[in-house]
């Protein structure tokens, strides 16, 4: 029985061809842009949210809401 290796394989160039070609950089590119675009739209969402808890709070405590408890 004759026990043989495989030799190891270079991976390096490879990987540093694939990561500097056009189509990767833009690939990633488009990436970072959506990750941008989704922290614009959660900012967003929060501060719309916020404002219609407060407005609720608001129009809850001048007891303008339909059987609304008033405070005072």
């Amino acid at each position: 029985m004759v026990a043989t290796t495989a030799p190891a394989l270079d991976h390096s160039a490879t990987q540093s061809t694939l990561a500097d070609s056009p189509p990767a950089t833009a690939g990633i590119a488009a990436y970072i842009a959506s990750g941008e675009r989704v922290r614009a739209l959660m900012d967003l969402a929060w501060k719309l949210g916020l404002g219609l808890i407060v407005l609720v709070v608001v129009a809850w405590a001048a007891g303008v809401l339909p059987a609304a408890v008033k405070l005072f």
